[in-house]
């Protein structure tokens, strides 16, 4: 073999090392791994709420310089929610770019808003729910008939009743709080529902002289005032001589609905009307600028 000279060592050596130079700058300048939008969103949904914000602050941390760059990669690469995700995952969020950063904080900030639908577990309970119950999130929960109970064998919004009750959703004579009482004083009665509602009082008269005195349901005591003309649906089950016009507004009221337990073994719903001198809306009289409404407003009728 014949010796190889020195001049011919140092073009060889010359080679290898723009070799290794081109090596490094192709491997230095290859695009980073990409994860699609979708396929990282259902990574990030792999982790907890506050493994996602661990991860956000991270790379936080990350941009803002706070960690040096080895030393971040390294707290990602070795946290416990870059185990939980697949390996190309944790190298995309390990090397994250600027734009990676922040395609990884809205997928996050994404998860987070959205509406978690409440359960069976959460909704459903032997002898006391029952039904359709909404789940928070647009949909239902179907509860079925879990009304077992020989005491409460009813269904009746979403809650199991005895056959025989009696309930007022704001808890007897409040009228500055809109309520429904319901009930059956017996079994074989239909459910009787009494809900607050705003009247007006007033008195309208036709063209032939003839008047009716009215309390007609409406929103607001504000809706009907001198001048306005009535039809039948105005005022349903009330005698009234269409086409009438409203002469006069003798006041403003709410019909009350509550409970009577004069007979606590067959307690039924009722109502009766009070007067809200500074104007009723929505099923409820307006309390005074001045005041606060009372606690003495509120009245069980027993």
């Amino acid at each position: 073999m014949k010796n190889i000279s020195p001049k011919y060592l140092s073009k060889i050596s010359l080679l290898i090392i723009s070799a290794l130079l081109i090596l490094i700058v192709v491997v230095s300048c290859a695009p980073q791994q990409q994860l699609t939008d979708d396929e990282l969103e259902a990574e990030l949904a792999k982790l907890t709420p506050e493994e996602r914000e661990e991860l956000v602050k991270d790379l936080e941390n990350k941009e803002s310089g706070a960690l040096a760059g080895q030393a971040s990669a390294k707290k990602i690469a070795g946290s416990a929610y870059a185990q939980k995700i697949s390996p190309k995952a944790a190298r995309v969020v390990t090397r994250a770019s600027s734009a990676q950063t922040i395609q990884i904080k809205t997928l996050a900030q994404k998860l987070a808003t959205v509406c978690k639908p409440k359960t069976k577990a959460d909704l459903c309970f032997l002898d006391q729910t029952c039904g359709d119950i909404p789940d928070g999130c647009g949909g239902v929960v179907q509860c079925g008939n879990l009304c077992g109970d020989l005491k409460k064998p009813y269904c009746v919004e979403n809650k199991c009743r005895p056959s025989v009750f009696c309930e007022d959703s704001d808890n007897g004579i409040n009228l500055y709080e809109k309520g429904v009482a319901q009930g059956r004083p017996y079994s074989n009665h239909p459910l009787s529902v009494n809900v607050d509602t705003c009247r007006v009082g007033l008195t309208a008269g036709n063209k032939y002289d003839q008047q009716s005195t009215l309390k007609v349901a409406v929103s607001d005591c504000k809706d009907i005032s001198v001048g306005d003309e009535l039809t039948y649906e105005d005022a349903p089950g009330q005698i009234i001589n269409p086409p009438s016009t409203v002469m006069e507004v003798d006041g403003c009221f709410v019909t009350e609905s509550y409970c009577i337990f004069t007979d606590p073994v067959h307690p039924f719903p009722s109502g009766n009307n009070f007067p809200c001198p500074n104007g009723c809306k929505d099923g409820a009289c307006l309390p005074s600028p001045f005041q606060g409404i009372a606690k003495e407003t509120v009245v069980q009728i027993k």
